[in-house]
Order: structure tokens, then sequence, then C-alpha cells
């Protein structure tokens, strides 16, 4: 919803050619919308109230710009896909094209990428092989990331090494029964706009900081003092993890008391973040993930949770380190 300075001349005209969908009002008491309706004007602590009621021509807006987004960067691809026929180099190349997470726009009450839902979690992933190999085909099964590199050793005839956590598409393409497909995907998600973001803003925008008054510095060093704390400096900050399979998806708060405690959203709002310890979602029957089904199916949240908690054991956690007075703009993911 930003615009930039590498936006071209003509793309505001283009984004407002953009159909406006129905927006969603959501209620003044979540604190996604307060901090959204502070993005939107550029402002994250001043006064610590709301600077700026949205309207639903704003959601609206914003939902078209991200629509318009999607389609600019399109655009770019087209580019990508036309420089390399003028190469004579599409059918000597394997094209992959991978997105980075997305956003909730509201379709679970809520904005940003602030959790572990699907609408922020999913990515889309296209692959063209030469020749049109595989046109039009498309997987419905669960696949990840980690499945893109055995896909192509495999595609070029080069063992998969043992280590690979991901399975190759191949067979899933080719339909020939000997498919593998993950039935089960791992997700953590660290409290990064908490840990790293907020210090961003507290430690190093000293020159807007310089015309907040005491009371508002006041605050922000609470916040920052609180953070200190409350996260282990030496420890990897715990968040939320979960599980997926192509029926269900559990989400687990690794400690809720204090993801709620330390939260963004929260100190700039003033608005309680309240969390769930333990989430699950029938993804069939509820694919925006608007109902919490734990209680409904403890068996199903036994069985993933077990699996979950046994990965969660078994990857190593380390924070980036840093060198002596370094500033902490590196993002201190294992």
């Amino acid at each position: 919803p930003y615009r930039t300075m590498y936006d071209p001349p003509n793309y505001t005209p283009f984004w407002k050619r953009i159909a406006l969908p129905a927006g969603e009002i959501n209620p003044d008491d979540d604190p996604s919308y307060d901090v959204f309706s502070r993005v939107y004007h550029n402002d994250f602590y001043w006064g610590f109230s709301p600077v700026y009621h949205l309207t639903e021509s704003d959601v609206n807006y914003v939902n078209a710009r991200y629509d318009a987004g999607v389609y600019y960067t399109d655009l770019f691809i087209g580019e990508l896909l036309d420089l390399l026929d003028s190469l004579k180099l599409t059918e000597k190349t394997v094209i992959i094209l991978q997105s980075i997470h997305g956003d909730d726009l509201g379709e679970q009450g809520n904005y940003f990428h602030y959790d572990v839902t699907d609408t922020v979690i999913k990515n889309a992933l296209i692959i063209r092989f030469p020749h049109g190999e595989f046109e039009g085909k498309r997987v419905p099964e669960q696949v990840q990331g980690i499945d893109i590199m055995p896909t192509i050793l495999d595609y070029l005839g080069i063992p998969v090494p043992h280590e690979a956590q991901g399975n190759s598409l191949l067979p899933l393409l080719k339909s020939d029964g000997s498919a593998s497909p993950s039935e089960f995907a791992y997700i953590d998600r660290m409290p990064w706009w908490e840990y790293n973001l907020s210090k961003w803003y507290l430690e190093f925008q000293s020159g807007r900081g310089a015309h907040f008054p005491q009371s508002e510095k006041t605050k922000l060093e609470e916040y920052r003092r609180m953070l200190q704390t409350d996260f282990d400096q030496l420890d990897y900050p715990p968040g939320d993890i979960a599980i997926r399979t192509n029926d269900w998806k559990l989400m687990m708060r690794k400690k809720k008391d204090l993801l709620e405690k330390v939260s963004w959203w929260g100190f700039i709002t003033g608005k309680r973040l309240y969390l769930e310890e333990i989430e699950l979602y029938d993804l069939k029957n509820d694919p925006y993930e608007k109902a919490n089904v734990a209680k409904d199916h403890p068996e199903v949240v036994a069985r993933l949770k077990a699996k979950l908690l046994q990965w969660d054991e078994s990857i190593e956690k380390q924070k980036a380190q840093y060198k002596k007075d370094e500033k902490r703009f590196i993002i201190p993911y294992p």
C-alpha cells in the first residue's frame, strides 16, 4: 500500500484503474485495524491514539493497491520472459517463480502479516519446464519451498542428497503413482516486529524521536526496557509454530502470555492483543480459518501437536552473532 520512489510515472493512474473490491471494516477494538490506520498515514507512535479513522473507501484503496502491485509485478515477469525469448534461451531454461509471504487483508478480520494464517504463509509457486512439458498441470497436494531443489535435481538427472528435506514434484506432475507429497508442513514465526522492528524504531530513528514530547519518549523507553527484560537476549525468541496438512492446520503459541504482553500492536494502540494457545482449523470446510475447532477434535489436536513439538525440538535455533558496537539491523533468524 506504499507509494515508492521506484513507481513509474504512470503508476498512479494505473492502480486507480483497478476495480475496488468490497471492503471490510473491522471492529474499533481490533488492534490490527488501529495499526493499519497508523501505517496508512505513516504515523506509528505520535499521541498513542488513533491518528485517523479508516473508511470503507480507505480499505478498498489499500486492497486495490495490493492487487495493482501483483499485476505490476506480472509486467516485469513478462519482460523477463520476452528477454529469454529474444536470446533464444526459453527452451533451455527452467523458469521458477515463487512469491514471498502474503498479507492478511481483512480475511480473518485483521491486517498485515503478524501470524501464521494461510493468507500469510502460503505463496505462489509456478514452474515452467522447457518445450511445454507438464504445461497446464496443477498440483492439488500440499507442496513446499523445500521441494524446489529436489525437483530441479530430479529433472536434471542428478541424485538428490539424502539430507534434502523436501521431495521432488516430478512424480506428482507425472501422476505415475510414485509421488510422495509433503504430508506435513511446519511453520515457525518469531516475534520479529517486537524483537527487531521495534528496536529499529526506538533506537535508530532518533531524528524523528527528537520531536516527540517527553511523555512519548518516556513511554517508548519503558517499552524498550520491557522488551530487553522479557526477551532473553541470548536466546531465540519464542513465537508461533504451526503444522499443516492438506486437511488440517494446528497453530500453537509457545508463550502466549509473553506474546500478548510484548505485542507491538498492543503497545502503540493501547489495546490488548488476545491470542489462543492452541488453534485448529478444518481447511477443507474453513479455508479462511475463521472457526477454531480445537475443542471439537481433541484427537486431531493431540496427533498434530505431538508431531509439531517433535519437529520444534529437532530444530537448532541460534541467534545471529553481532560484532562489538554493531547496529542490530540483522534479523536474528536461526
